[in-house]
């Protein structure tokens, strides 16, 4: 499985996309992650971007795809009816349908986020 295969039929956006970790997320500012980051090959789309999509479109979807570097196994999450609130509520994510897919084999689960803010070192 590819992100591509996630909808292959619906424009998609890429939210986060990591290839080489020069992206460094540790020591980031709540404001640097409203805003977004990116380097020339890694990307965090950011916060407000996200928040004026799912608020524009009213009903997003949100699908996670990562791949281990040490064997190429694929994980992956799907969240029907993804919403994010605004800044005044610390970018609150939630979800209202249980989320698919196989992320449970990452020994994750997904489902602890569901219904909390964003956070940072400078802003929990």
């Amino acid at each position: 499985m590819n992100a591509t295969e996630f909808k292959s039929s619906e424009a998609f956006q890429i939210l986060l996309l990591r290839k080489d970790g020069t992206l460094n997320f540790n020591g980031r500012t709540y404001a640097e992650m409203q805003a977004g980051i990116q380097s020339t090959t890694e990307l965090w789309w950011g916060l407000d971007r996200l928040y004026a999509a799912c608020n524009y479109f009213k009903r997003c979807e949100l699908s996670i795809f990562m791949k281990r570097r040490d064997n190429g196994f694929a994980y992956y999450v799907n969240m029907s009816d993804f919403y994010i609130e605004g800044p005044s509520d610390g970018y609150r994510i939630r979800w209202d349908v249980n989320p698919t897919g196989n992320i449970s084999t990452a020994s994750s689960n997904i489902s602890v986020h569901n219904n909390k803010m964003f956070t940072t070192a400078d802003k929990d």
